[in-house]
């Protein structure tokens, strides 16, 4: 007990006493210590029978997941996860070592143990390019695998391999009569253009004509065409697209593109892979060629065009007073309007089927025909007049005449009035020149209207002198008069016929 007491003598006895035990390690209690866990699975406190049971039922959730993928900036390689072939007994054996404990931390507390699950790979299940490094890049699967993680590899490349792209689509359209330099640049702009991986890309934002040439919409929508068409023959997302008014003549109905900056009309693209495109383009001659490139696929794309429906243009009449009888003329040629749906088809590399996508559905309106007609007539044959050797000539009919005579001649005799008694001289001028007969009556209005004393006087006076308003009806009709003289007088049945007519009868109604 006295060496007990003694503290040196204490440490050099428990050196002794574990010196002499084998140098082993000394077991566990049997369960899993502490935060411990494999492949990120929690297996603190259960046996390792237990351990297995929760590793199987984790393994085989995640082996059900969508294929693995080895991406880079350049392709995406699909890798299945039945590849990876998982060894859960040497990884519990594995965790097992590591919770035992030596003699020496056998009073020290147990650490956290987190380990991946031990992966083995069948590399020949894929056909790896010549220019990958196979024997990184999966090993960089085994350490996705081997915590059952959900993210991507990463390709690892031979240093100084080439890496090349595939053509994938190519289209070649006639260019329109529109600015050649306007094309020419737009196509350089163009040419060597890369959609990235996981972004968008906006036409407008990307491609813009210099300071004079803002007003390219056609020369800007036609270059677009061309790009729509190619990424129909993709997997590109259309997220914004504008058709043109009218079916253009360098692509089909449904395949063209409207861009206009001031009506903001864009063509707006999503490229959904993890690679990236890049489009090629050129001019050769008349013709503006364009390609897409990226890294082959397992499946491939094509575009149909289903259900086009013909819609006939009207025809418009307008009158053209220039042309002569039965004659016409086209001034615009009628152009049928078109219903169309744009379909984007997904192939397997048997060629079946395996999705399609309706893009588009396009109606472009029809163009009316216009024809200029003659604005003359048609005259019926029984309606034309026989052609005689004499013909008559149209002759306008004369005013009739008026006898001043013949109205003096049904008058009663001036010689028994006022008049001839005071001066006879006047009455015989009278029967000499008759139309002096209207001038006296005229002289008499004036000379009476200024001498009289009165307004009733005036009155009397002209209530005396009927033929001077029959003189008055006279000069009318002789101005006016549109028929004879003799058809009112038989009209009207005044009793002029050597009867005396008495003062005021000659009021308007018997006139008429």
């Amino acid at each position: 007990m006295k060496l007990l007491k003694n503290p040196i003598m204490t440490i050099v006895l428990f050196i002794l006493i574990f010196g002499l035990l084998p140098n082993s390690v000394v077991e566990a209690m049997g369960k899993v210590s502490k935060g411990s866990s494999i492949a990120g699975v929690n297996l603190e406190g259960a046996t390792l029978e237990e351990a297995k049971q929760l590793l199987e039922s984790r393994i085989e959730d995640w082996q059900g997941g969508e294929p693995i993928l080895a991406v880079s900036e350049y392709e995406t390689i699909s890798i299945p996860r039945t590849m990876f072939q998982f060894d859960i007994d040497a990884s519990l054996t594995k965790l097992n070592e590591r919770m035992k404990r030596h003699w020496s931390t056998f009073f020290m507390k147990q650490k956290n143990v987190k380990l991946p699950l031990e992966v083995t790979t069948q590399s020949n299940v894929i056909d790896w390019p010549e220019y990958v490094d196979v024997e990184e890049t999966v090993a960089n699967a085994n350490l996705i695998a081997g915590n059952l993680e959900e993210t991507n590899v990463t390709i690892k490349y031979i240093d100084g391999a080439t890496i090349e792209q595939a053509e994938i689509a190519d289209i070649s359209y006639r260019i329109p009569d529109v600015s050649d330099a306007a094309v020419k640049y737009l196509v350089e702009e163009l040419d060597g253009l890369t959609v990235k991986a996981e972004s968008s890309f906006s036409f407008l934002d990307t491609i813009s004509l210099p300071n004079g040439m803002d007003n390219g919409e056609v020369e800007m929508s036609f270059v677009a065409s061309g790009l729509y068409a190619l990424a129909l023959q993709t997997n590109i997302e259309i997220i914004e697209r504008h058709q043109q008014e009218k079916v253009t003549s360098y692509a089909k109905a449904g395949m063209d593109v409207a861009v206009d900056r001031k009506a903001e009309k864009n063509l707006l693209l999503y490229n959904p892979n993890a690679y990236e495109y890049t489009v090629n383009a050129s001019i050769e001659g008349e013709q503006m060629k364009m390609s897409i490139h990226s890294f082959l696929d397992n499946v491939t794309y094509s575009n149909t065009l289903e259900n086009n429906v013909e819609v006939e243009p009207r025809t418009l009449y307008r009158y053209n007073p220039d042309l002569a009888f039965g004659e016409e003329e086209v001034v615009q040629q009628g152009v049928a309007g078109v219903q169309i749906e744009v379909y984007r088809v997904q192939n397997a590399e048997d060629g079946n089927v395996l999705e399609r996508e309706l893009v588009s559905r396009d109606f472009y309106f029809p163009t009316p025909e216009i024809i200029e007609v003659s604005t003359q007539e048609a005259i019926p044959e029984e309606e034309l007049a026989p052609v005689t050797e004499d013909p008559v000539e149209e002759t306008t009919p004369a005013l009739p005449e008026l006898n001043l005579g013949s109205l003096v001649d049904i008058l009663p005799s001036t010689s028994t009035g006022p008049e001839c008694e005071a001066d006879p001289s006047q009455c015989d001028r009278l029967d000499e020149d008759p139309s002096e007969f209207l001038l006296a009556c005229m002289l008499k209005h004036e000379t009476g209207a200024a001498t009289a004393e009165t307004e009733e006087a005036v009155a009397e006076d002209e209530t005396n002198n009927p033929y001077c308003d029959l003189m008055y009806l006279y000069l009318f009709l002789s101005l006016f008069g549109n028929e004879s003289i003799q058809a009112q007088t038989e009209d009207t049945d005044i009793p002029l016929d050597n009867e005396e007519i008495s003062a005021g009868s000659a009021n308007d109604e018997e006139v008429r």
